[in-house]
């Protein structure tokens, strides 16, 4: 597995945004539309507990911690999705994704798009209901043709990825550009990140810094952060080390004052430590705000908690410690620690060897369009190792790892034309 320079964090932190877009609530109801529902309230089916049981009615004092109010008891989608987010946040009542995932559903057969959002996530996730991308892909799907910001954008990921819909960069493209013009932060970020890399359009570091400060003046942390990387770099807009400073102390506060989700926000912090963007370099408190972003269940902390171990980075190598961490994050569908479990059964690092596992674990990740992996599964091909030997096999391989960026892959295939025969003249 090519091991990726050290930057490569900050850059892997501007796919973070592959991350859960939430809807937050709005007003819903006005006074005299309240007071109606209010109304016929007498007339309504007894208030239900969630999934399971039915709770009795509510008294007039209001709503009880774990009971649903009068309205969502009525069939009111938006107080239905309300009642959802409670159970999912753990306000006012204990944490329970499955009665979450029970009033995003039912608010979601409405037709909110909020809530068909969210509960896409919660499939995404198999947090409260059995993990399935495809149901993801559909509900998000349903909202995102009602305009949905959130949803247009995790849609787009779903094709970024290739999860529940085939992977398809050039429509991942399209539903993140509708978010960005919708002028859903997040999206603004995400497609910065797709003009910066090339993916789904044409490489445009010009653009890619316009969609970053537009997402970053709407108050958007990673957008923040990415943007001083802009700087940092001089990608797309002149070199400069304080205005770089600057936004790198803008996204650090915004982290820090909790304008990401808490996982995303501790991982973020842990970056620029990692980076020294804004901070002095220091691998060892970036390693405990990964950790802290990793309990809250980060995938990207866990792959550069994976990523650390592998280091004499302020800690000791640990291969069993970077075993542990690219399984979390492989379990969680990320592509690269699918790549890190790989390489560490082919070098026999903190596991027994096994060529046979490795090229497993590199198949897995070649899904996802690692071009790492798929240099490695095509020289196992070629030396005969954990698969038959293959040439042809080993040439088709290298050459998708090129076609996706992989420069190594790249001089592995002149030596093996190199070496190929020259064909026989015709006499």
């Amino acid at each position: 597995m090519h091991i990726k320079r050290t930057c490569s964090i900050l850059e892997d932190f501007q796919e973070s945004r592959l991350r859960h877009n939430w809807c937050l609530p709005g007003r819903t109801w006005a006074c005299c539309l309240l007071c109606a529902a209010l109304s016929v309230l007498s007339s309504c089916p007894g208030a239900l507990g969630g999934p399971e049981n039915s709770a009795p009615a509510q008294s007039q004092s209001g709503p009880q911690p774990g009971r649903p109010g009068p309205l969502a008891a009525c069939g009111s989608a938006a107080e239905q999705f309300r009642l959802a987010l409670r159970y999912e946040h753990g306000s006012g009542v204990r944490v329970d994704y499955a009665r979450a995932a029970y009033w995003f559903r039912r608010s979601a057969m409405q037709g909110y798009a909020p809530a068909q959002n969210n509960l896409a996530i919660l499939y995404r996730r198999g947090a409260g209901v059995r993990r399935s991308y495809v149901r993801a892909a559909k509900w998000f799907r349903r909202a995102a043709v009602q305009g949905n910001g959130a949803a247009l954008d995790n849609l787009g990921l779903c094709y970024l990825r290739g999860q529940g819909v085939p992977r398809d960069l050039g429509r991942a493209a399209e539903w993140i550009k509708k978010a960005a013009e919708d002028g859903y932060p997040p999206g603004e970020d995400n497609l910065g990140t797709l003009y910066e890399r090339g993916r789904g359009v044409p490489r445009d570091y010009g653009k890619a810094a316009g969609w970053y400060r537009s997402a970053a003046r709407l108050g958007d942390a990673p957008a923040a952060l990415n943007l001083g990387y802009m700087y940092h770099r001089g990608l797309g807009l002149p070199r400069s080390a304080r205005r770089a400073a600057k936004w790198y102390q803008i996204a650090m506060s915004r982290f820090l004052a909790g304008s990401a989700t808490p996982g995303e926000a501790l991982y973020g912090v842990g970056v620029l430590y990692a980076e020294g963007a804004g901070v002095p370099r220091d691998y060892k408190a970036a390693a405990k705000w990964w950790q802290r972003a990793a309990a809250d269940g980060n995938v990207r902390a866990m792959r550069s908690l994976g990523w650390l171990d592998t280091r004499r980075l302020g800690t000791r190598k640990n291969y069993r410690q970077a075993m542990y961490w690219w399984r979390r994050a492989a379990a969680a569908g990320d592509y690269y620690s699918m790549g890190g479990v790989g390489w560490l059964y082919e070098k026999g690092y903190g596991v027994t060897r096994n060529y046979r596992k490795a090229a497993g674990w590199y198949r897995r990740a070649a899904v996802g369009g690692e071009a790492g992996p798929m240099r490695r599964i095509g020289l196992l091909y070629l030396r005969g190792l954990g698969v038959p030997k293959n040439v042809a096999k080993a040439k088709a391989w290298l050459e998708k790892a090129a076609a996706a960026g992989d420069p190594h892959a790249t001089q592995e295939l002149a030596r093996l034309n190199a070496l190929a025969p020259a064909p026989e003249k015709k006499k």
